[in-house]
């Protein structure tokens, strides 16, 4: 079996084991369990995506400019976020490790 290796990304750092060597797939593949907790990332974030609409709504109604900047900023940063994890999803699903 191959020795665990850290596998670099642009946003954070993360240590993938290693498949037995001779396995017809990539060396290297996250565990199952991963790939799910990628996917409760996902449908929580879309959530507070959705839920993030009627705050604004409510700051529109109320005029709360700083608050509305706020939960703008918020909602944008949960949507990168959604964007980097479909990515990966993407990139497991193209390298068969999903």
């Amino acid at each position: 079996m191959a020795t665990r290796k850290t596998q670099k990304t642009s946003h954070d750092e993360q240590t993938i084991a290693p498949r037995p060597q001779g396995t017809a797939q990539a060396e290297l593949a996250p565990p199952s369990s991963l790939n799910g907790d990628l996917r409760a990332i996902l449908r929580q974030k879309h959530k507070a995506i959705t839920t993030y609409d009627g705050y604004l709504s409510k700051c529109e109604q109320a005029g709360g400019q700083q608050r509305l900047e706020l939960i703008s900023t918020l909602k944008r940063d949960d949507a990168r976020h959604v964007e980097l994890a479909r990515v990966e999803l993407e990139r497991l699903v193209s390298a068969g490790d999903y």
